[in-house]
């Protein structure tokens, strides 16, 4: 089977107009595209999500939409959700200015972090296929006990 592209779904949490993180994953979706990868960002601000309510949410407007993009994204087994090991830090007057990444040091974290999305998502991307469709040699042999 063809390797296929890696599915990243960011978001962008901040409800502030001129957010300085929507910039940063703005910057990054930007670089993941450039490198191949089908980046859908969420952005809270123009797609705003209710209040968690167990009793209503799965009948809320938008939940079938919403459930169908994050399910497209590259998962994790259990957990259903993927995090490199480390975070990227940055400050707003000297990293990100009038919504651009300028800060020369923070572009270095954020190629680095790019990498390692598109590198260990799409290992993970493909292990998850390949569990899911049970053809990993000896698999079948093993769960069936």
């Amino acid at each position: 089977m063809p390797d296929q592209s890696l599915q990243v779904l960011a978001v962008a949490g901040s409800l502030h107009r001129r957010s300085v993180t929507r910039a940063v994953v703005q910057h990054v979706a930007k670089r993941l595209k450039a490198e191949g990868c089908i980046v859908d960002v969420l952005d809270f601000e123009t797609e705003p999500l209710p209040l968690y309510n167990p009793d209503t949410a799965y009948h809320a407007h938008g939940f079938d939409a919403l459930q169908t993009r994050v399910e497209r994204a590259t998962v994790a087994r259990q957990c259903y959700a993927w995090t490199l090991p480390y975070g990227v830090s940055f400050a707003e007057k000297e990293d990100v200015k009038r919504g651009q990444v300028v800060s020369g040091a923070l572009k270095k974290r954020l190629d680095m972090f790019v990498h390692d999305v598109r590198v260990y998502g799409t290992l993970l991307a493909r292990q998850r296929r390949t569990d899911l469709a049970g053809t990993e040699p000896g698999f079948m042999a093993k769960h069936r006990k």
